[in-house]
């Protein structure tokens, strides 16, 4: 019975986890294309060049196209460009949301918004920099932890079959 209860709750894990895994997968994928979206504006953005231009000229990512094609819906429905751009930042990621903030932010301000908005890009390139620094750096220790683990149950397993056969035989473990 016991180990019936644990396959099926291995069993049920894997749709989540797998899901999460692909999910994190686009997440971080999207949050890498940022700076380069951003330096692709600051390099098209010049005077007399609307935001739709530039957007339609900074489109090269694979997966921030849906989000710019939703922004450009807007525009094409005579939204303005703050709204186009509030439409542009509602989406799940925090990198991608206030990287639309800081155009929204220097396209407001006026001034030098290309040169704003190239200080952004190296600002997001540097902590998605960081934050794969981090994971890289905290793999191993959490392979190492999994790893354990799994020692340590083959071991208390083993150790059950050994010692106390009828108990395991009992609990449902039993080797065969």
């Amino acid at each position: 019975f016991n180990s019936s209860l644990l396959l099926s709750l291995i069993v049920s894990m894997v749709p989540v986890s797998l899901v999460e895994h692909f999910r994190f997968a686009h997440y971080s994928g999207l949050d890498k294309e940022i700076p380069s979206f951003l330096s692709a504006i600051s390099e098209h953005l010049r005077p007399g060049v609307t935001l739709k231009d530039v957007l339609e000229m900074a489109r090269k990512g694979k997966r921030l196209r849906p989000i710019i094609k939703r922004g450009l819906k807007k525009y094409y429905l005579g939204f303005g460009p703050r709204e186009v751009l509030d439409v542009m930042a509602l989406t799940k990621s925090e990198v991608v949301s206030r990287a639309i903030a800081a155009i929204r932010t220097a396209y407001e301000a006026g001034g030098k918004v290309p040169e704003s908005i190239a200080i952004s890009a190296s600002i997001f390139s540097e902590i998605i920099r960081y934050r794969e620094e981090r994971i890289s750096k905290t793999r191993p220790h959490l392979a190492i932890g999994y790893l354990a683990l799994s020692i340590y149950l083959f071991v208390s397993i083993s150790v059950m079959n050994s010692l106390f056969p009828s108990l395991a035989r009992l609990s449902g473990i039993a080797f065969p």
